[in-house]
């Protein structure tokens, strides 16, 4: 199984988050698709595992993840599901707000 689980391996990812911005794990791992962080052809299993991992970082309460989100996020073709704002997706990952957009 390796790395591939660990939430530190998307701290690039998510530190490019637009503070101001509700994500979800869905749309992170599509923001990773669109920036071309992911690799078009491992794009399947690349997604599967973000969404996972990042999925499962909301559920840990040390990281203060409110429980119905901080908004709604609405995907084509998945139903509207919670999301956060990308400031609370930072400072899970301890990155500095101030510096970053």
């Amino acid at each position: 199984m390796g790395k591939q689980g660990r939430p530190a391996k998307y701290k690039s990812i998510v530190s490019m988050l637009r503070n101001c911005n509700v994500y979800s794990p869905a749309s992170i791992a599509q923001f990773a698709l669109e920036i071309g962080v992911l690799d078009p052809e491992t794009t399947t299993q690349s997604y599967r595992r973000i969404r996972i991992t990042l999925g499962r970082m909301t559920q840990v309460k040390r990281h203060f993840f409110p429980i119905g989100g901080d908004g709604i996020v609405y995907q084509k073709g998945q139903p509207p599901m919670p999301g956060w704002f990308g400031r609370r997706w930072k400072q899970a990952y301890s990155i500095d707000i101030e510096e970053t957009p």
